[in-house]
């Protein structure tokens, strides 16, 4: 069952099922227990809390202090991008990027320091008392400030819940406590952005299998987040809006329709090679990816789907049939299904075309995108 939650800042702030709207609260004083089925990833898609922020899905009654296993708990998500977006008018979209490179910094010492925890063995998943990681940047710096937010699957029940996220130290280095009651585990995905500001948004997988005795996941790999930068163009005809994006690709879009960013002007992106650090969810042996590119803020298309024109750099011959992947976000629906694209998953969402003149590859109608997050295309599996 997919649960929209679209709640304005005001009304998040001052409704009495959230507490810590300044997101600084841990869970254990800002957690929010409710009804929703998979709150933690409807109740996630509230915006424009400054940092953070906490929502809760569903209809049940909310009940401060607790995790909520059976309803779900979300805690601050997308607050801070959507409430503090950077002013279009201050970044050329045309300043060059930052070349991408691989970190050559060794894990923060932090990481590997040994816990008092354990494991337990009644849980039939995987015991998880704490996470901990680090961030950098798409130049292998260590990125502070940043929010991780931790996302499980209960073992035993299915439910997925979302905790407060956590703040990235000086060093890159974060820390998140798991809540008793979400502790055995199944699966675990980790979400990292920095708000306020325009890099976009990334989900990585995390191996419960690798949790220590001393019940801890330690990720050594750092999360990289990458800078986009704003549309060159936007052209508005019969209500849809196609918006350039340097490296030549386009989306055509009902901004209607889209939610996450406020407008097309605060929708910003890039193209990456996929060869680039850090692109965890494109896994070894998994398929091919010929292009690649990422929007930030993240969002959804809302009932419809988005036209995107990119680019044929593989040289793909005209007429050839593609596959469409995208990167599952907090709310990436997809239309005719009941259910949306995973957090951290990697999905085909469609069939590409390259056009007549073998330059562009065109994906629009049932095999456009459903949402605005990380895609590709590549050849057909």
């Amino acid at each position: 069952m997919k649960i929209n939650l679209k709640i304005s800042a005001v009304a998040l702030c001052l409704s009495s099922l959230t507490v810590g709207c300044d997101g600084d609260d841990p869970v254990e004083s800002g957690g929010v227990e409710s009804g929703g089925v998979e709150a933690g990833q409807a109740g996630a898609m509230s915006a424009g809390v400054d940092d953070g922020g906490v929502s809760a899905g569903g209809a049940g009654g909310a009940e401060p202090g607790g995790v909520g296993v059976d309803g779900g708990i979300t805690a601050g998500v997308m607050g801070g991008e959507g409430g503090a977006e950077m002013e279009y008018g201050l970044v050329n979209p045309n300043d060059p990027l930052p070349t991408p490179a691989q970190t050559t910094l060794p894990p923060p010492e932090s990481i590997a320091t040994p816990s008092e925890g354990a494991t337990n063995s009644a849980c039939t998943g995987a015991w998880v008392e704490q996470a901990r990681g680090w961030v950098v940047d798409e130049v292998g710096q260590p990125l502070e400030g940043a929010k991780v937010q931790l996302c499980v699957r209960v073992a035993e029940s299915g439910a997925l819940v979302c905790l407060m996220p956590a703040d990235s130290a000086g060093d890159g280095s974060f820390s998140i406590t798991v809540p008793t009651d979400a502790r055995c585990m199944s699966e675990a995905t980790f979400r990292s952005l920095v708000p306020r500001e325009k890099f976009a948004p990334i989900y990585c997988h995390a191996g419960v299998s690798s949790v220590s005795e001393d019940g801890v996941l330690r990720v050594t790999e750092p999360l990289v987040l990458y800078e986009t930068r704003p549309s060159t163009s936007q052209e508005t005809t019969d209500g849809l809006t196609t918006a350039q994006y340097s490296g030549d690709v386009s989306l055509t879009v009902n901004p209607d329709v889209i939610y996450g960013p406020s407008d097309l002007n605060a929708l910003w992106g890039r193209s990456l090679s996929a060869d680039a650090p850090g692109l965890c969810f494109l896994e070894d042996g998994g398929p091919q990816v010929d292009f690649l590119f990422t929007f930030a803020p993240e969002g959804d298309v809302t009932g419809e789907t988005a036209t995107v024109k990119l680019p044929n750099t593989a040289g793909h011959e005209p007429g050839a049939e593609l596959a469409l992947y995208a990167l599952g976000n907090l709310d990436c629906s997809v239309v005719g299904q009941d259910e949306g694209v995973e957090e951290g998953e990697w999905a085909r969402i469609g069939t590409a075309t390259v056009d007549a003149t073998g330059m562009w590859v065109e994906a629009s109608g049932a095999n456009g995108l459903p949402c605005l997050s990380w895609f590709g295309y590549g050849p057909l599996p």
